[in-house]
């Protein structure tokens, strides 16, 4: 069916809704496929966007709910939950580059206790605010020094402890 607002969809209807299974085509070439539910998004659906990322999981209300996967348009992919179509909860979201952050979310932002592990190895492990590491945590740097300790900002701050390792060898 093609509505006037330039939404294309075929699949089943119930009283008048699109209903059960079905495909729904967006103006700008969106497409989802998955579950209906009163006119919605609802159930397990797949959203590829015209960009070339996309989202599969689980939605309500026409918003991703509960468990999913999304891979952005630059390749970085998230594995998580969903809030009202927002990262919240576990997930853990690789980026293209190797790195990698693995805990809490809270309305798209890492928040709560999160680990971050760079590409390079440097590893950072604790607490998260507003998509920042803040609070208490352990850094470890390349060379196997690590500060354990206060950051604000994504910066040491207040009393710590750093630690560093000497590679001196005895013969």
């Amino acid at each position: 069916m093609l509505y006037d607002d330039g939404f294309i969809y075929i699949g089943y209807f119930h009283n008048g809704h699109e209903n059960g299974k079905g495909w729904k085509i967006f103006p700008q070439l969106d497409v989802y496929e998955g579950d209906f539910k009163e006119g919605q998004e609802d159930g397990y659906g797949r959203l590829t966007r015209a960009d070339g990322s996309w989202y599969e999981g689980v939605w309500e209300r026409g918003q991703p709910e509960g468990i999913g996967t999304e891979v952005l348009s630059n390749g970085d992919k998230f594995t998580g939950n969903y809030n009202k179509g927002k990262k919240h909860g576990k997930g853990e979201m690789k980026y293209i580059d190797g790195s990698k952050y693995e805990g809490d979310y809270i309305n798209d932002k890492e928040n709560g206790r999160g680990a971050y592990t760079w590409a390079s190895s440097k590893r950072y492990e604790g607490e998260w605010k507003d998509g920042k590491i803040n609070g208490q945590g352990v850094f470890w740097d390349t060379d196997r020094t690590h500060f354990e300790g206060t950051f604000v900002n994504g910066l040491k701050h207040g009393k710590g402890r750093l630690t560093w390792y000497s590679y001196i060898s005895l013969l």
